[in-house]
């Protein structure tokens, strides 16, 4: 008997669906490798506006610039197109990606501003790859306009003798035509410059050619009516002195201009006994202040005596260290006066002298207690101002900040900037605010109750200022750039503060605790 197998039954696909399924594919194929066909159809305006956003994607901002070499662009569009580039270039909020790229465009876009560009972008761009690109566009650069951005970058570079700064100085003297010191001479003295840009070529020229040298080629400036090499020839006549940033040039004109010159003789007389009395004593405008205020006796005292009443002072007092946020951090810093009295000024020491002094005197610690209790309560700014001497006194005196919005920060207003080109040291406090006042009390009432429920501190809640008491890197940096000392103030408790002193050059010295228990503000 013969067994059949059943018939097998078999589908059959139409073939028109086969035909859709393949369109389909090859439709899905073409859209994926034209990603940014979308592009194609916006205006060129929009695509400028996605170029120039740097919250988009580096993907977007990429095709977009796809498309825009795509387009027959006309000279205006060319030239934004160019200026945008640029923008691109100056900020770091813009991706390295991006700006490798936007290097490229510039040539392609905007070729006859390429080398501004390039050139003004040296100096905001940290990544070497980045600046070595830039500085081999501009290896045939022959364009004079290009020299204050260029000296500016070279300012910014660190003097290590790199390849990169090798570079730029042959960059500059091939467009000068003249050596680096007569490329930055000749920038000092143009007065259709702005300051910062001569004032980048006067740190290059001391850092190529060192101080003295330089006095010298400042003084062989003609003067020309110019303001600027009026006042550096003033003050590297007198005391061999050079205001390297703006900050310490308006510091030089401020104290021109409230002194007579029978005034600025005793000035002179008296940093001219300094420099006989140690060797290595060299001029620097804030100084000014306290030669011209300070008293006879003082200036006179000796280097060792100023000292070792600061050590005697210091000794008897408590001291706070702001704890680190790590070990060897940038704010990990020394705070002892006896381990860093060598590496002070002697007018930093004049200065600390004066602090301790009116410390001694009760109402001076009461008045900082209240400036201490108006920042807790005021978390729109800290509380600021600047240190004069009144009397032979030391006086705190309080300045409206500029403008507010931060706890942790305290803005210059336009008069204490005006004013504080010519004091003894700027300050402000570090207090915990209303709202950090009554987390800590809720955590203090908590760890520190006595038996009957009341606080240890005898109902009080007890304050925890050690982690704000001193600067923070913040602060160094800021002395350093208004080149001015500060002094910070900071809360340990309600009744209790410690301060700091920090010079321009970054030295902290713990002044000490001031103050009493615990209390009721």
């Amino acid at each position: 008997m013969t067994i059949e197998a059943p018939p097998v039954k078999t589908s059959r696909v139409p073939q028109g669906h086969f035909i859709h399924f393949w369109l389909f594919l090859v439709v899905f194929i073409l859209m994926a490798g034209c990603g940014d066909s979308h592009f194609s159809q916006r205006p060129t305006g929009d695509l400028l506006a996605l170029l120039a956003d740097p919250n988009q994607a580096d993907r977007v901002r990429l095709d977009v610039l796809d498309e825009l070499g795509r387009r027959p662009l006309d000279a205006d569009r060319q030239r934004e197109v160019g200026r945008l580039l640029g923008d691109l270039l100056q900020s770091t909020r813009n991706s390295p990606v991006i700006r490798a790229r936007a290097i490229e465009e510039l040539a392609v876009f905007a070729p006859q501003q390429a080398e501004l560009a390039w050139s003004e972008a040296l100096i905001h761009n940290p990544e070497p790859h980045l600046r070595n690109r830039m500085l081999d566009r501009l290896q045939a650069a022959d364009d004079p306009r290009l020299l204050p951005s260029l000296i500016a970058a070279l300012d910014g570079i660190a003097a290590n003798d790199s390849p990169q700064e090798q570079t730029l100085v042959g960059i500059i003297e091939g467009i000068a035509a003249a050596s680096l010191d007569q490329a930055a001479v000749s920038l000092l003295g143009d007065a259709r410059q702005p300051p910062a840009s001569r004032l980048a070529a006067l740190r290059v020229l001391q850092g190529h050619i060192g101080r003295r040298a330089a006095v010298q080629r400042v003084l062989a400036l003609p003067a020309a009516a110019d303001d600027l090499v009026a006042t550096l020839q003033f003050w590297a006549r007198r005391f061999e002195y050079l205001p390297e940033n703006l900050p310490r040039l308006l510091m030089c004109r401020s104290l021109t201009e409230r002194k007579t010159p029978a005034a600025m003789a005793i000035v002179q007389q008296r940093h001219e006994l300094l420099i006989r009395r140690r060797d290595d004593h060299a001029f620097d405008i804030r100084d000014g202040y306290l030669l011209a205020s300070a008293s006879e006796s003082r200036i006179q005292e000796g280097r060792n005596r100023l000292q070792r009443r600061i050590e005697g002072v210091l000794h008897t007092r408590g001291h706070t260290k702001r704890p680190a946020s790590y070990p060897g951090g940038p704010d990990d810093y020394r705070e002892d006066f006896a381990g860093q009295a060598d590496r002070l000024r002697y007018t930093d020491l004049l200065g600390i002298d004066y602090l301790l002094a009116g410390l001694e005197r009760p109402e001076t610690v009461s008045r900082l207690l209240v400036f201490l209790r108006q920042d807790r309560l005021d978390v729109q700014t800290e509380i600021g101002g600047l240190c004069f001497l009144k009397d032979a006194r030391m006086e705190f005196r309080p300045y409206r900040p500029g403008r507010q919005g931060s706890d942790v920060a305290f803005h210059e207003s336009a008069a204490m900037v005006a004013d504080g080109l010519y004091c003894l040291a700027r300050w402000h406090c570090h207090a915990d605010s209303h709202q950090q006042r009554t987390r800590q009390a809720d955590y203090s009432a908590s760890r520190f109750s006595a038996p009957d429920g009341s606080d240890a501190a005898g109902g009080h809640s007890l304050w925890q200022g050690a982690e704000l008491a001193g600067p923070g890197r913040d602060d160094l940096n800021y002395a350093a750039y208004i080149n001015s000392p500060l002094v910070v103030i900071s809360a340990l408790g309600p009744n209790s503060c410690n301060l700091d002193y920090v010079t321009p050059e970054g030295i902290v010295i713990d002044l000490g605790n001031y103050g009493g228990g615990i209390a009721t503000p």
